[in-house]
């Protein structure tokens, strides 16, 4: 009896260790982006979420998109500005760092004080910021590493993403798609990442649609359809929802 409830005692110090680390790491994202002067715009962690609303309220929700329960947490510009693609390099940073100085600091208090949490704390927030800093992706998506490389490397991958970034800036900041620009569009549409072309697409579909062009949106509805069986189910998901 004395093991299971040991078990279960460890079990729950895990869970706990991990959601705490998970959320330091995300809401180091969005503090950094708040010192940019972005505004924060939402956190996932697991199925429960915060979200500012198009009326400016932060409401508390239900995320019913599991991709998503492995913790988000967003910041994003007031006003278009060149200089926020920069500052966003610098928010993709923040939160391995943060990891970072935080596993670091309760291994310290570990050594200092002893106790299983600590150090749960500790090597958790240690792994998350080795998971989120080393290049690579996790799922569809890239780490935070991997995304600051691409923008500091240049070439086609800095387009790509800045591509991303001005297009969500522009629609975040104009609330909504008829102030894109469609330069930004051709270079998702004409990537080799079939995930980045999905992405052209849909953005076009709603630039389109927004314009009352319906045969050009339904054209890029299209072919966005046609790569619905080439892209992950998670993927797509994410980005419609």
């Amino acid at each position: 009896m004395d093991i299971i409830l040991r078990i279960v005692s460890i079990l729950g110090m895990s869970v706990m260790a991990y959601f705490i680390v998970v959320g330091i790491h995300e809401w180091g994202h969005i503090i950094m982006g708040q010192i940019y002067g972005f505004k924060f715009y939402l956190f996932v962690l697991g199925p429960f979420g915060l979200k500012r609303k198009e009326n400016d309220t932060i409401v508390a929700y239900i995320e019913k998109n599991p991709s998503l329960w492995g913790g988000v947490g967003g910041a994003l510009p007031q006003k278009v500005d060149s200089a926020n693609f920069r500052a966003f390099a610098r928010v993709l940073l923040a939160g391995p760092m943060i990891s970072l100085l935080f596993g670091v600091v309760m291994l310290l208090l570990f050594r200092q004080l002893g106790g299983l949490f600590l150090i749960l704390l500790g090597f958790m927030s240690l792994a998350i910021f080795a998971a989120t800093i080393i290049p690579g992706r996790t799922g569809p998506f890239y780490t935070d590493g991997a995304r600051w490389l691409r923008i500091m490397r240049g070439g086609r991958a800095r387009q790509v993403e800045m591509a991303i970034f001005n297009i969500v800036q522009n629609t975040v900041v104009y609330q909504g798609y008829r102030k894109m620009h469609f330069p930004d569009l051709e270079v998702l549409i004409g990537d080799v990442d079939l995930k980045n072309q999905y992405l052209g697409h849909l953005f076009a579909q709603n630039y389109y649609q927004e314009k009352g062009d319906e045969l050009l949106a339904a054209a890029h509805g299209h072919e966005r359809k046609l790569l619905e069986d080439k892209v992950p189910k998670s993927f797509i998901r994410t980005m419609t929802s």
